[in-house]
């Protein structure tokens, strides 16, 4: 792909380059660097340190997970489990630097390398925040990471010499991969415009690919609900009126009161014209244009409604992203605030929809799935866990947390395809002429015929499912199917 814009400066060899890095790694332990010291560390900061080990190896993996670093002890065995994936993180300039010139990447440092013991590829998300260097706080730190409100750097040549700084200090570490701020559409994200975020992001990219030309630059991520109001809005403009209404209450049935009700095509339009909707478009709309003009090498998705709304997005995502566009899900999950109790609790059912989000995702080409957040907690916000987590408080796996660790280890070191014939979907990953099939039928379908020989059957859970001589009965539930055949040839076993 064709580099924008590349910023010149005379850089030493690559070799010097590497060999200070590992240096200043090293050295990170022992001076923070600006921490003011004597602080106490933060929970995140003690995880970070405590945690220590030789990597862990894993053959690369589609599926990876974001965990809660202090509750990184309780959640390590299910972590390790899914290694080979890969997993985010997301940073401020500001609390790398909350004073000109001192700047502390001790945290930073950890994580990355942490992660890379664990056997994860690392996206760091980099963010301005707000503070000297964009004259003045935006408003009130968040979360015990003190996060704030990120605005435009007055100096733009100093965010870029940061940015290239990022990319020097861990490239030698693996780190290949850099996202561009984090859902520049929600308010206690960014305080700028859409044009200022376009500005941004291609004189971030512009750093990065000066510093590591071989590095992936990714958006910010739109957040999840905003695909609702664009599928929706696209239906209208092509007078689908029906089908508008129906895909808008299909994605926010579990939004609750934060999204109004729709009964017609005329709610809808009042809808499209919400200040928030308006602005959430408007960054989408942005994005899609950087994507257009190749500012950025892929293009970040956040998920988390029913899982039936995939094929639609992703749908979406055709139609409005250049043909060669790679995605990857890099915020994947389930939330819940609608509907009844009983089906919110229903862990199978959780189980169940987790396998299909993922499934499908990438069964429609998507790269990369990574699940958020790992393990279940209270939100704050009196509603309970609105995110549903893999793994219990004490880190035990649920339902969920089960089936997707089989479908991960089904799919590391794999090639796949997606798999849909009749009534039947899912996905099939294939190597080394063994291929497994995870597949089911909300209408129920018969796979034709008798078992080859040494396939297995069985549900997520581990529960064998019977294949006789008239086939493989199949419901809304789905079922892991391991064949030795080709991934084509196990493909057409659906058909």
């Amino acid at each position: 792909m064709a580099r924008h814009g590349t910023v010149a400066r005379r850089r030493p060899p690559v070799v010097v380059l590497v060999a200070l890095s590992l240096l200043l790694t090293a050295a990170a332990g022992a001076c923070s660097g600006g921490d003011g010291g004597g602080s106490t560390p933060s929970p995140e900061r003690r995880a970070v340190q405590r945690y220590g080990g030789p990597p862990v190896r894993g053959a690369a993996n589609p599926i990876g997970l974001k965990w809660d670093w202090p509750n990184l002890d309780r959640y390590l065995p299910f972590v390790k489990d899914l290694s080979g994936g890969a997993t985010f993180y997301e940073f401020e300039w500001c609390r790398v630097e909350p004073r000109p010139g001192q700047r502390d990447w001790e945290t930073l440092d950890g994580v990355v390398r942490s992660s890379q013991r664990l056997g994860y590829g690392m996206l760091l998300k980099i963010r301005v925040g707000s503070c000297w260097i964009t004259g003045g706080r935006r408003g009130q730190e968040r979360g015990e990471k003190g996060k704030t409100i990120s605005a435009m750097p007055r100096d733009l040549d100093a965010y870029q010499a940061f940015v290239r700084d990022v990319v020097d200090r861990y490239r030698p570490l693996g780190v290949r991969r850099y996202a561009i701020e984090n859902e520049v559409n929600a308010r206690n994200f960014w305080a700028g415009t859409p044009a200022e975020y376009e500005q941004l992001l291609r004189l971030g990219s512009q750093a990065v690919h000066a510093a590591d030309p071989g590095a992936q630059v990714l958006d910010s991520g739109i957040a999840s609900p905003i695909y609702g109001t664009a599928i929706a809005a696209r239906l209208l403009e092509q007078g689908r009126d029906t089908e508008a209404v129906a895909a808008y209450q299909r994605y926010y049935a579990r939004r609750g009161s934060q999204d109004p009700p729709v009964e017609t095509a005329e709610d809808l339009r009042n809808v499209l014209g919400r200040d928030l909707v308006r602005r959430g478009r408007d960054y989408l709309e942005a994005t899609q244009r950087l994507a257009r003009e190749g500012a950025f090498d892929v293009y970040q998705l956040h998920f988390y409604e029913p899982w039936d709304n995939v094929p639609a997005l992703l749908d979406y995502l055709r139609q409005t992203l250049p043909a060669t566009m790679p995605v990857e899900a890099w915020e994947v999950g389930m939330f819940w605030r609608d509907g009844p109790d009983q089906q919110r609790n229903d862990q199978r059912l959780r189980a169940d929809e987790a396998v299909k989000v993922v499934s499908l995702l990438l069964a429609g080409g998507v790269r990369r799935v990574t699940w958020l957040p790992t393990g279940a907690h209270d939100e704050g916000d009196g509603e309970g866990e609105l995110h549903f987590g893999l793994l219990d408080g004490d880190g035990a796996p649920r339902p969920a947390g089960e089936a997707v660790r089989r479908l991960a280890a089904s799919a590391a070191g794999t090639t796949w395809k997606g798999v849909a014939a009749g009534q039947t979907s899912g996905v099939a990953f294939g190597k080394a002429g063994e291929t497994t099939l995870v597949v089911w039928s909300d209408r129920g379908a018969v796979l034709r015929g008798a078992a080859p020989s040494k396939a297995t059957a069985s549900t997520l859970g581990g529960a064998p499912v019977p294949w006789g001589a008239a086939g493989l009965r199949l419901g809304a539930e789905p079922v892991l199917i391991s064949v030795p055949l080709s991934l084509d040839r196990a493909a057409k076993l659906t058909r």
